[in-house]
């Protein structure tokens, strides 16, 4: 959701300063969105039973995504395993289709921002 929040200042203010700090600050954001679906999607490719994403204690993240899911459970609550796919779409689970999306995110702000530095390069050489 941050991401979309990045991506939609930068395309309202993308002529000025304001709209190349958010693609900037998109960048970051979408690594990590790499980062997480990547570990997502390698736990799920592992033989069953052989790795889990549980720990021993929850830590405060975990305990506040519990208190969401009890206040609103279709946003919020977790009823599975991050490393069992339940749901497949053309043959990849929707921890693919998030490293994919996010890779695209990624790749989409730096073509933004490499064009838009090429085109300043240029203007000031002329």
């Amino acid at each position: 959701m941050i991401l979309m929040v990045l991506f939609a200042a930068a395309a309202w203010a993308w002529p000025g300063v304001a709209g190349v700090i958010a693609a900037l600050l998109s960048l970051p954001a979408s690594a990590s969105g790499i980062a997480a679906a990547a570990y997502q999607s390698w736990l799920q490719a592992q033989q069953s039973g052989s790795v889990s994403c549980t720990g021993g204690d929850r830590g405060l993240i975990e305990q506040a995504v519990e208190w969401l899911g009890r206040l609103v459970p279709d946003l919020f609550l977790a009823t599975g395993f991050c490393e069992n796919a339940e749901y497949w779409i053309l043959g990849l689970s929707l921890a693919n289709w998030a490293l994919v999306a996010q890779a695209g995110a990624f790749v989409l702000a730096a073509w933004m921002l490499l064009r838009r530095h090429a085109r300043a390069w240029q203007d000031w050489k002329a």
